[in-house]
């Protein structure tokens, strides 16, 4: 349950402080250890105690003559450890006001035996200290705990600590230990190598210091203290195998595809949902990103999402003009134009069967009526008949016949106009729209005719700023008509 359990470092903060002095003055003056990390442990057990007290009392009482005898065995073999555990315990009670039953005094004793029987006959020890709260700690436990042995203890330090503070808190925990043992002190700074002659003369051992500890280097020193005997022979060892490395993982970005609408991003989104419907034979690992009309036009290529993405293409029911990226209209996948631009991008992730069964799904899903009713809250049906004449009745008065394509960009665009303007969301701004209205008085007049019985119908007035779109994209419809 300890090991599974995730706990907040500040529920238990409290009860570990206490626990920490209580532990350190208990065992001072035994002359005795515990890992540093110990107080934390037991406060983690004593705070899961009290959240599933129910059931560990059933499970304790269902188990109690295993416990008793094991107690009782511990108590003959480790009466040592089992006086000072008393005498801690006691402290516990007065101090935090709580009992300690059989199993936790069973755990306490045993790892007091375990961690300082192996002690008595290790020649070297070692101490990590490092700047910052649990620093030291966390190393020391992880490299313990791999070598599946008490080779370090820890001191977490203060970051505005003296040297001499720090040389009393290590002359006090050394000389608990073996007293004609070597000690090798690891650091997190250069500086503190001014410890090894302070410390030498204070506890009359040879001292080695190692600086910039890190796991790794712990591990491998840790390693050596369990075969070695030698201290000089482990630092030289050690010393040179820290030598840093380096390596440049270059960021790679993800394949991804643009979805945008100058009617806004919930169109946008629409359109993402349809496109991933047809996808949805196969997942691939490819993002399909929606982005804002407007801030693609003013970011232009410079947009976040260029420099965190490698985009295939953009689709959308208007083009943004990024410059160097490729823009698929929605009306060309209705039409089936440029449709190899898609299988091209997307050839890598899927073979010729599974794209195939993309473009027959695309071509089930982006028919006009569907993308239409995709697209907008209104009847589609009804929408289309009335666009579909409305824009009949446009060509008349323009004399001039659109090509299929240009005619289904104009619908999906014309769709979407009246929708934003029944929602009242329609687009209010258009640079240079006084030139537009001097310079294309009778293209205004002929919407305003073409588009009589629609705006009856849905009871709406289209703006100048809405015709003046309408306007660029039926003109830049022909301009690449004419490049073709």
């Amino acid at each position: 349950m300890s090991y599974k359990q995730r706990i907040a470092p500040d529920r238990i903060k409290g009860i570990e402080i206490s626990l920490s002095h209580i532990f350190d003055t208990v065992l001072k003056k035994r002359y005795m250890n515990l890992p540093s990390g110990f107080s934390y442990t037991f406060a983690k057990l004593m705070y899961i105690n009290e959240l599933y007290h129910s059931s560990i009392y059933k499970w304790q009482q269902k188990n109690h003559l295993n416990i008793d005898n094991v107690l009782m065995r511990l108590k003959e073999n480790c009466i040592n450890e089992s006086l000072i555990v008393e005498e801690m315990i006691r402290l516990i009670n007065s101090n935090l006001e709580t009992d300690i039953d059989d199993f936790f005094k069973l755990i306490m004793i045993m790892n007091l035996n375990h961690y300082n029987t192996v002690r008595k006959n290790q020649k070297i020890f070692g101490i990590i200290v490092c700047h910052g709260y649990s620093a030291a700690t966390s190393i020391a436990e992880a490299v313990n705990s791999l070598l599946e042995s008490y080779i370090f203890d820890a001191v977490d330090m203060p970051l505005d600590i003296t040297i001499d503070e720090i040389k009393e808190m290590l002359v006090e925990r050394l000389n608990r230990m073996h007293s004609n043992a070597d000690v090798i002190v690891m650091v997190d700074m250069g500086s503190l190598e001014l410890l090894g002659k302070s410390l030498s003369t204070a506890i009359n051992c040879n001292v080695g210091v190692i600086n910039n500890v890190s796991t790794r280097l712990a591990l491998n020193t840790g390693n050596a203290i369990l075969n070695e005997n030698n201290m000089k022979t482990i630092l030289e060892k050690v010393s040179a195998d820290s030598k840093a490395k380096y390596t440049i993982v270059k960021r790679q970005k993800m394949d991804a595809i643009i979805f945008t609408s100058e009617s806004g991003i919930q169109t946008a989104q629409r359109m993402r949902e349809l496109f991933e419907n047809s996808l949805s034979v196969k997942q691939i690992p490819v993002d399909l990103v929606v982005c804002d009309y407007n801030q693609l036009i003013s970011n232009g290529n410079s947009h976040e999402v260029f420099n965190n993405n490698n985009v295939l293409f953009i689709t959308g029911t208007a083009n943004p003009h990024v410059s160097g990226q490729q823009f698929v209209a929605l009306e060309d996948i209705i039409s089936g134009h440029y449709i190899e631009i898609i299988m091209e991008r997307l050839s890598k992730y899927m073979d010729v069967a599974e794209l195939d069964n993309l473009i027959s799904n695309l071509r089930k899903n982006f028919t006009l009526l569907n993308v239409v009713g995709y697209l907008t809250i209104l009847n589609p049906k009804v929408l289309l008949d009335n666009v579909s004449m409305a824009i009949d009745v446009l060509q008349d008065y323009m004399h001039r016949k659109f090509d299929g394509k240009t005619l289904i960009g104009l619908y999906i665009h014309v769709c979407c106009l009246i929708e934003r303007l029944v929602t009242k969301t329609a687009i209010t701004d258009f640079d240079g729209l006084e030139d537009f209205e001097t310079n294309n008085s009778k293209f205004i007049q002929y919407v305003h005719d073409a588009f009589l019985v629609i705006s009856k119908r849905y009871n709406i007035t289209i703006p100048t700023s809405e015709i003046a779109y309408l306007h660029e994209f039926i003109e830049a419809d022909e301009r690449k008509e004419k490049i073709e």
